[in-house]
């Protein structure tokens, strides 16, 4: 059964760490990407399909985990490049389907895919030539 945070929650506008744990939450909800002072998010356990293209209001974030999610996540916005402080996203044990390249900030610095499905792959010569020093963990990919 879907499950929803409490619209209240977007009235802590200094929170800095968001973690939501095994809900099944089928979407990130409009009010999250109102709190701007947010370094870490994770998201792990959810039914979560997409990220909105709001989630570039973002600019502190730091670390996103999207992680162990149980429906296939859906290519990220174009707006994810905007995420100008992202240093380390993780998509670990989560069926992910494609992995825009061209979407991912130029600040990032890790990404984790460990036992993630990537349906559609990734081009590993163009992520390495757009990102040089990025350390890619692929433990276990399926």
């Amino acid at each position: 059964m879907p499950c929803f945070l409490p619209v209240e929650m977007g009235q802590f506008i200094q929170l800095r760490e968001l973690l939501v744990l095994n809900l099944a939450l089928i979407e990130v909800p409009l009010w999250l990407t109102t709190l701007t002072d947010l370094r870490y998010v994770m998201l792990r356990g959810t039914d979560i399909t997409k990220l909105p293209a709001t989630i570039s209001n973002l600019h502190r974030l730091e670390l996103l985990r999207i992680e162990n999610c149980q429906n296939p996540l859906s290519m990220l916005p174009e707006s994810f490049r905007e995420l100008r402080a992202l240093r380390y996203l993780s998509f670990r044990d989560t069926y992910l389907r494609y992995l825009p390249i061209k979407h991912l900030p130029p600040s990032l610095t890790h990404l984790e895919l460990s036992y993630s499905s990537l349906l559609a792959g990734v081009d590993y010569d163009e992520l390495h030539s757009r990102f040089p020093k990025l350390r890619v963990c692929l433990n276990g990919v399926k």
